[in-house]
């Protein structure tokens, strides 16, 4: 039996399988998985790992599944902010196992979770807030609440309208 150590545990164990704390792992991405190239290219030792292959890059972390980042070079991948699961690869940028839309540098950012790129206003890089006026668009208590956010037409939680809400008169209590 032949065992490769990837380090922080792992453990590839005759090309076929992965052990992680003597624990199989990642089981139904083992026919994607190219074994022989597999490697881990940043961990922070517990629960948040990126890794490639030849073919493909990996990411498994608290927000997300072992998954395969869709697009990913394994070439010019690079890891721009572990801690926040920002990444970058040849034509994408991606936070955590999201591609994201657009470039990083394109965002504009707002205040709490909000973006805007272009005539466009965005929660957390990938959820569209659809129908939103970019021109009357304001972040309410970013600093406290980050979430929630009106224009001249709507109050928004994250990337949803809030039905019953006046945007006119909207306001938190104290």
């Amino acid at each position: 039996m032949s065992r490769k150590a990837l380090g922080h545990h792992f453990f590839i164990i005759d090309n076929q399988f992965i052990l992680q704390f003597d624990r199989k792992v990642y089981r139904k991405h083992y026919p994607v998985i190219d074994f022989s190239s597999f490697e881990i290219i940043a961990s922070n030792g517990s629960g948040f790992h990126y890794f490639r292959d030849k073919n493909h890059v990996y990411i498994d972390s608290y927000m997300n599944t072992f998954a395969v980042l869709p697009g990913a070079d394994p070439d010019s991948f690079q890891i721009l902010d572990f801690k926040n699961g920002r990444s970058t690869s040849a034509e994408h940028d991606y936070l955590f196992d999201q591609k994201l839309p657009h470039r990083f540098s394109e965002y504009e950012h707002l205040s709490g979770l909000y973006q805007r790129v272009g005539n466009t206003i965005y929660f957390n890089h990938v959820g569209e807030v659809a129908g939103a006026d970019p021109a009357t668009f304001e972040v309410l208590h970013g600093d406290k609440v980050g979430n929630a956010a009106r224009d001249k037409h709507h109050v928004y939680f994250r990337e949803h309208i809030v039905e019953e809400a006046d945007a006119e008169t909207f306001h938190f209590l104290e």
